[in-house]
């Protein structure tokens, strides 16, 4: 079967956005140390943190390519290009559970910079149900936060260890907090209270 020049220049121009991510996934650490790129060509910027350098990097690399491909796309077909891509949200980190199920460390989002560790965003993962007990919901946060807090120096044994602590605290507590441990329903309550009454 016989493919359209349409079709081909689609799949060419996909490939090279293709291309061109990987380029820029595999070459931003290779960037952030050699700085002096930017410089020899007089762009001023403050490149003193990683929030700001990947402004930078969105600001006079990535933004202006993407608009120039999606301008000549739009140009072999005789159209106006209504498309534009933006920065959407920069992740310091993510922990990938399977497809479409991972948790997010967001730093900036639309225009809002979050501080750290103070925004997570779980897609498809629930982290706390309505069923959660009390004395979980706290700890899985917590979990989540230590996780997050070091990226780059994460230490399986700190992990267990705390872990550990809070299975003691699990079993140390007393009685009278029992409600604090066991799972809470709101329906289970509210039938035995249709039921007694």
């Amino acid at each position: 079967m016989k493919q359209s020049k349409a079709h081909k220049d689609f799949k060419e121009r996909t490939q090279e956005i293709f291309n061109f991510a990987v380029l820029v996934t595999l070459s931003v650490p290779v960037l952030k140390q050699n700085i002096k790129l930017f410089n020899d060509k007089k762009i001023l910027w403050n490149w003193s943190n990683e929030l700001d350098f990947i402004h930078g990097i969105d600001h006079f690399r990535i933004g202006e390519y993407f608009k120039d491909c999606l301008e000549a796309y739009a140009s072999k077909f005789g159209v106006e290009n209504k498309q534009d891509f933006e920065l959407e949200k920069i992740s310091e980190s993510i922990i990938n559970i399977a497809k479409k199920k991972y948790i997010q460390h967001i730093v900036y989002e639309d225009g809002i910079i979050h501080d750290r560790l103070t925004y997570l965003y779980p897609k498809g993962v629930e982290l706390v149900r309505s069923s959660t007990p009390t004395f979980a919901r706290d700890k899985i946060v917590t979990i989540i936060k230590y996780l997050f807090s070091e990226p780059e120096t994460f230490n399986i044994r700190e992990l267990l260890k705390l872990v550990k602590n809070l299975r003691k605290e699990f079993d140390l507590c007393v009685p009278d907090k029992i409600d604090d441990i066991s799972m809470q329903s709101v329906t289970v309550l509210s039938y035995f209270k249709a039921i007694f009454y």
